[in-house]
């Protein structure tokens, strides 16, 4: 991330600062891509070095619209790369980082060890990603 002194006015004033602790730039905005763009760049470059098949999982529960958003631009990059999707999980949105959470992505890692994708696209924030990554190390996974 950038340092605030980029974006905000100290006491020195310097161009085009016109008052401390305001905004540097007054019409500088930062933009997010939408949800369904997330995945078929990363879905893409994964078919370029080779692979067929794509797993797919997301949270559910708090903020759906995002997570389904993001699995259809998983659906949308498996199928513009002509990729099978092996698997469609979802699983409780758990906002934790807790025993529940892992349990949860453990089932998740269940289903993709033996579906066997060749790339994994993964629709969660961040407690999810976290218990993910602790159930796949748990589970000597890796897609």
């Amino acid at each position: 991330g950038s340092s605030p002194s980029i974006f905000e006015c100290d006491d020195s004033l310097r161009t085009p600062c016109t008052s401390a602790q305001g905004r540097r730039f007054e019409y500088l905005v930062g933009v997010q891509p939408s949800a369904t763009s997330i995945f078929p760049p990363a879905i893409s470059l994964a078919r370029v070095q080779g692979a067929k098949t794509v797993g797919i999982f997301r949270e559910t529960g708090a903020n759906e619209l995002y997570f389904q958003a993001v699995r259809q631009g998983a659906l949308d990059g498996a199928d513009d790369n002509r990729m099978q999707v092996l698997v469609d999980i979802t699983v409780p949105y758990s906002g934790k980082l807790n025993d529940d959470a892992r349990a949860n992505m453990k089932q998740v890692i269940a289903q993709l060890q033996e579906a066997r994708p060749d790339v994994v696209a993964g629709a969660v924030f961040a407690a999810g990603c976290h218990a993910f990554i602790q159930a796949a190390q748990e589970m000597n996974y890796t897609a």
